[in-house]
C-alpha cells in the first residue's frame, strides 16, 4: 500500500474542494461507465449509419480495449492498494445518490490507483481516434472523466493522471496489433 504525496493531496483539497451547482450536476454523469457505454454505443451507431454493417467490428475492438485497459487497472490496483480519498482525507465531498461532504475519513473501500474510469475513457477514444477517424477534440473526454473522478471524490489527481497513461498505452498497443493484424490481410475496422 502506498500513501498520496503531500501535493497529490493538496491538489485533491482544492479540485475537490471547489464545487459550482452546474457542474455539480453535470460532473458525476461524466463519472459512471454509463457515460462511456452510451459514447461508444453512440458512436458505434454513427458508424454503421455512415459506413454500413462493417463498422461494427469498431465496438468489438473499443469493447476489447476497454476490457484489457479494465483488466491491467484490476492488476495494478492490487498491487498498489491505494485507499481512496473518501476513505482517509478529512472533509472530501463525495456523490453518492447525492451531495455530501464528510468530515471524518470512512475506512476501508477499494483501490484508488489508478483510475479504471479514467483508463477506460482514454482507451477508447485512442481507438475510436485513430479506427473510427473521429476527431482529435474527443481527447477532451477522458480528461473530463479525470476532473469528475477527483470532483466525485473518488480518486487523487495522480490515481487519475495514472489512468490516462495507462488508458493510452492500452489504446496504442490495440492501435498497434490492429494495424498488425491489417497488414496480415485481416479485417479491422476503418482499414
Amino acid at each position: 500500500m502506498f500513501a498520496s504525496a503531500p501535493w497529490d493531496q493538496a491538489l485533491f483539497r482544492i479540485l475537490n474542494g471547489w464545487h459550482h451547482p452546474l457542474l455539480d450536476m453535470l460532473l458525476p454523469l461524466f463519472s459512471v461507465n454509463a457515460a462511456l457505454w452510451g459514447m461508444v454505443g453512440g458512436a458505434v451507431i454513427f458508424a454503421v449509419l455512415r459506413q454500413g454493417w462493417r463498422a461494427l467490428l469498431l465496438g468489438v475492438v473499443v469493447a476489447g480495449t476497454v476490457a484489457a485497459s479494465e483488466s491491467s487497472c484490476a492488476v495494478v490496483k492490487r498491487l498498489a492498494a491505494r485507499p481512496r480519498p473518501l476513505a482517509v482525507e478529512h472533509g472530501v465531498w463525495a456523490y453518492d445518490r447525492g451531495w455530501r461532504q464528510w468530515a471524518e475519513p470512512l475506512g476501508g473501500g477499494r483501490s484508488s490507483f489508478p483510475s479504471a474510469h479514467v483508463a477506460n475513457a482514454m482507451a477508447a477514444v485512442v481507438v475510436l481516434i485513430t479506427w473510427g477517424r473521429w476527431s482529435r477534440g474527443w481527447f477532451l473526454f477522458p480528461l473530463v472523466v479525470a476532473y469528475s473522478r477527483i470532483y466525485v471524490g473518488k480518486h487523487y489527481p495522480a490515481d487519475v493522471l495514472a489512468g490516462l497513461i495507462l488508458g493510452l498505452a492500452v489504446g496504442l498497443v490495440a492501435v498497434a496489433v490492429g494495424r498488425w493484424l491489417r497488414d496480415q490481410g485481416g479485417v479491422v475496422p476503418g482499414g
